[in-house]
């Protein structure tokens, strides 16, 4: 047993890593363990941790939402005493140092000890001085009364015996924010915390720190939460009044001055340029709207396999994309740069960083290849850049009429200018009865995409990482249905809830559509959000059927579709005239619905269930489908076809 352990969550954040592994090696010699808590995806930060090789670093795997993290990595631990860190805080070594030796003095008899912690930004400097004053002499004067209107303890600068943070229910998982704040409030009602009157800690605070975007329902939630520990009057009306002025505080901070920062970096600051490989390289950009390694969509896999059949040194691929904040991390062969969204507009995600960087730094850049509809990108392209593009059209425009036909005038002029030299699609067929069959004067600039994707059942699932709730509902219920993906317009969410609400038959969706949550929850059927990489392997190889009822052609291909084929699960699908079209074939490797019916589609759903012989004949030629014509031999090598380009 340790006399510490540190617990660190980190997902996709190098940098701070590496610093982090420095404190680490700082540490060595003492008596602590270090605890990392990692997403599976995020292969790239399980590589340096690993390199340390040391018995006192472990690393945990979430297998939940990111709320989760702090309570595995106490789970885990093997310390006497517990701390908790982000990746980017840090401690200030000769005050940490004597804290740490306190824990091991024969009368030491505290079950908490908080110090104070310090603000800095991403340069090293001190800022916050105001609040980080206030919270250090709240913290000196330490009173529970306070602590029920005010957090002044900052959590890198507390450790607490492990014994005592389960006692007290620990960062609670039900609650995704605050779960520090509640802890320390559930703590302090029995225990007094021996307080350091110096600092121990620093905490970084840049843009990378007010992340997401402002959601009221989590201030009621915090209202209610904090009030149930104060009964007197006059305290549950300061609570109230702290409470209004932190929601203030953040409207402003996280949609106020986000969309102006971003502004304001557009027009007076310079951007950073990422490291290109050098002049004698392609170096191919993709653009596309988001690139989230934990909910990988059709786009992003699509970019994945096309990267990864590169075979040859002249290339290098690089990924841009918006996110919540920015991020800069490698998967597999591809450099990935993430700018903050500045604001969505009509689902169009616009990143005043991400404008700013393609306008100043486009002659670093061989290629740009737009990951289309795309309106902000392709304006931009267009208008402000001299880049040659490829395009890679995934889907027409189905939604808002009046806006459509406005950026399709666009479009007609921007496919058919010179500087678009190629345009990739997936299918034929899409193509055939698509708005840029009908406006692309020259379709010698078409490449069809053969698509190949990689066997995901030569893949050993690993059972410790699929929730136990989800192998139980497995095991004991037969013929699962599956629904799984993202929140979509066009993803037929009215038909699962037509299916829900109407039948009894064994259903497993996966889905964060709001709506599917207020379904009656019934022992049949099994809700989640999302899952994890393990549980998508394991539903596919363990479900009956896959329901895909995509009802327009926003759904140009459907990748899960392929991939359900290569568990030998049929799937049933809506005739939309697109790609789905060409991966399912009717009552040979799944059922077509000729109408976008729900009856109709329920219909369908019944003679599979209640036809064995069918069934197997449709699970039996999935497979050989995915073999004979999705494996990843069928990917086309475009790189080919950019080298003969004329540039």
């Amino acid at each position: 047993m340790y006399t510490l352990s540190i617990i660190i969550p980190t997902f996709l954040r190098i940098k701070y890593l590496k610093k982090k592994i420095q404190e680490v090696k700082l540490l060595k010699n003492e008596d602590i363990e270090f605890i990392f808590v990692l997403e599976r995806e995020d292969e790239e930060s399980l590589r340096i941790i690993e390199s340390l090789n040391s018995d006192k670093v472990k690393v945990i795997i979430n297998n939940g939402p990111h709320y989760h993290s702090f309570y595995l990595g106490a789970e885990a631990a093997s310390g006497e005493y517990l701390k908790f860190m982000g990746d980017d805080d840090y401690l200030i070594y000769e005050n940490f140092i004597k804290i740490f030796n306190s824990l091991k003095e024969k009368n030491f008899k505290y079950e908490w000890l908080i110090s104070g912690g310090i603000y800095y930004n991403k340069e090293g400097e001190v800022i916050r001085k105001i609040i980080t004053f206030i919270k250090f002499k709240l913290l000196q004067n330490f009173n529970f009364s306070i602590l029920t209107l005010i957090n002044f303890i900052m959590t890198p600068s507390v450790i607490i015996r492990k014994k005592i943070f389960f006692e007290s229910g620990g960062f609670d998982k039900n609650y995704k924010y605050a779960q520090d704040y509640y802890c320390w409030l559930e703590v302090s009602k029995k225990y007094k915390p021996k307080i350091f009157s110096f600092y121990s800690s620093g905490a970084t605070f840049d843009e990378t720190t007010f992340s997401g975007s402002f959601n009221l329902g989590r201030y009621f939630t915090y209202f209610k939460k904090i009030r149930s520990y104060q009964s007197i009057f006059i305290l549950n009306i300061l609570q109230f009044f702290f409470t209004s002025y932190i929601v203030v505080h953040n409207f402003i901070l996280k949609s106020v001055y986000k969309f102006f920062y971003s502004f304001y970096r557009f027009l007076l600051i310079k951007d950073g340029k990422i490291n290109l490989d050098s002049n004698e390289k392609i170096n191919i950009v993709h653009l596309t709207r988001k690139f989230d390694i934990k909910n990988l969509g059709g786009i992003e896999e699509g970019i994945i396999q096309l990267c990864k059949s590169n075979k040859s040194e002249k290339f290098s691929n690089y990924v841009f994309a918006c996110g919540d904040t920015p991020k800069e991390f490698k998967i597999h062969n591809i450099n990935v740069k993430l700018f903050k969204t500045s604001f969505i507009l009509f689902n169009s995600h616009i990143s005043l960083d991400l404008i700013l960087y393609l306008i100043k730094n486009y002659k670093e850049f061989t290629y740009l290849h737009i990951h289309s509809p795309w309106p902000t990108v392709e304006l931009i392209s267009h208008f402000f850049t001299k880049s040659i593009v490829i395009l890679t059209y995934h889907a027409d425009i189905f939604k808002r009429n009046f806006l459509k036909y406005i950026y399709y005038f666009f479009y007609k002029n921007f496919i058919n200018s010179k500087k678009v030299k190629l345009i990739n699609i997936s299918t034929k067929k899409y193509f055939e009865n698509s708005y840029l069959k009908e406006n692309l004067i020259d379709e010698k600039k078409i490449f069809f995409q053969g698509m190949g994707i990689e066997d995901l059942t030569k893949i050993k699932i690993n059972l410790n990482l699929v929730s136990d709730k989800i192998i139980k509902f497995y095991k004991e219920k037969d013929k699962v249905l599956l629904f799984f993906g993202r929140d979509r317009h066009y993803k037929g969410v009215e038909t699962i809830k037509f299916l829900l609400e109407n039948s009894n038959y064994n259903y497993f969706v996966s889905s964060p559509n709001k709506s599917l949550s207020k379904i009656n929850k019934s022992s049949n059927i099994y809700l989640t959000e999302n899952l994890n990489f393990d549980e998508k392997l394991f539903v596919l190889k363990n479900s009956y059927l896959h329901l895909f009822p995509s009802n327009n052609r926003s759904e140009s291909l459907g990748i899960a579709l392929i991939e359900s084929q290569m568990f030998s699960v049929p799937a049933i699908i809506y005739n939309l005239n697109s790609g789905s079209n060409v991966i399912i074939k009717n009552k040979f490797n799944g059922m077509i619905v000729e109408n976008n019916s729900n009856k109709d589609y329920f219909k369908s759903i019944n003679e599979l269930l209640n036809n064995d012989e069918l069934h197997s004949l449709l699970s039996k030629n999935s497979r050989k489908n995915y073999i004979d014509f999705f494996n990843p031999e069928k990917f086309d090598n475009y790189y080919k076809k950019i080298e003969k380009l004329n540039i």
